[in-house]
């Protein structure tokens, strides 16, 4: 009986997100970029130090 409430609950939430999607303000979304791009830059200067000092797996 759980399961079957479990997986009316979750079809109803996921019913319900659809017809009225969360909306994320400007600022976090923003923040959000800020971040993923700071990473995307850390990852290439550890790749570029690593294929300096030959310890690139990839290269292997």
């Amino acid at each position: 009986m759980g399961l079957i409430t479990t997986i009316f609950a979750l079809s109803m939430f996921f019913s319900i997100n659809q017809l009225i999607p969360v909306k994320i303000s400007d600022d976090f979304n923003t923040y959000l970029r800020a971040i993923w791009q700071r990473t995307g830059y850390s990852n290439v200067k550890l790749q570029r130090v690593e294929k300096r000092l030959g310890t690139d797996r990839n290269q292997r």
